[in-house]
């Protein structure tokens, strides 16, 4: 590995430290029957610290907020972000992204009992989103009133107290909240 690259000091340093969500099912979430983390993203950070140390358990994990996944990577207190997190202009003036590697599109979720199923449908309604994440400038150019909250799980805390008529998303997200909630759809 090149001296002073990211990899070489991870491989000095003996494994990779990973900011994930701990939050998202499906993606980044604790396993309730093992009470390890598990999803995607996670399988994701083992397979980097894999191929830089040849140990696909040489990762630390550090639950980090939306709001703070850009500043971790620059002050370089975590190696990586594993946890999904849409490639913008803005953003990649300011870090570095792989590939695209999982595409998925924007949705609403919403109480089984509403009849919404899109945002135009929900113009002017309070609609959350966690911030840091490109959902709620998404809800301000839309008309829609953005709840901004820490996590996707606070977003569905709000849509079950009904403090918010829907949270806007991807569609991977969406769908695991939905898992974690049957009367959302």
């Amino acid at each position: 590995m090149p001296p002073g690259s990211i990899r070489a000091s991870i491989a000095q340093r003996g494994y990779l430290l990973a900011s994930v969500d701990q939050n998202t099912s499906l993606f980044g979430y604790r396993n309730q029957a093992s009470g390890t983390l598990a999803g995607f993203d996670i399988d994701l950070a083992h397979e980097v610290a894999q191929a830089i140390s040849g140990d696909p358990d040489k990762v630390t994990f550090r639950a980090v907020p939306p709001a703070r996944r850009i500043e971790v990577l620059r002050t370089k207190e975590m190696d990586l972000v594993g946890e999904l997190m849409t490639i913008t202009c803005d953003r990649l003036s300011k870090v570095l992204f792989s590939m695209d590697y999982f595409d998925s599109r924007p949705r609403v979720l919403v109480d089984k009992d509403n009849r919404a199923t899109s945002l135009e449908e929900l113009r002017g309604r309070k609609v959350c989103s966690p911030s840091g994440g490109t959902g709620i400038a998404f809800l301000r150019e839309f008309p829609a009133k953005p709840i901004p909250a820490t996590d996707w799980l606070d977003c569905l805390a709000k849509l079950q107290q009904h403090e918010g008529y829907a949270i806007a998303g991807s569609d991977a997200i969406l769908i695991g909240l939905a898992r974690q909630d049957p009367a959302s759809r």
